[in-house]
């Protein structure tokens, strides 16, 4: 499928939920983890979130 315009209905249908997770500083900076699960597939970076820093 391909989507010429992402709009806010087509996000709106394409993701399930978003999750923010609660803000650290344990190493000085600030992080927080936010996990997206995509309606039909589920979280694409559950594999790979370490590969992403």
């Amino acid at each position: 499928m391909e989507i010429e315009d992402l709009d806010r209905l087509t996000v709106m249908e394409l993701i399930e939920s978003i999750t923010i997770s609660e803000a650290s500083k344990a190493t000085g900076k600030r992080t927080q983890e936010i996990t997206i699960k995509y309606r039909f597939i589920g979280n694409l970076l559950a594999e790979t979130k370490k590969d992403i820093a």
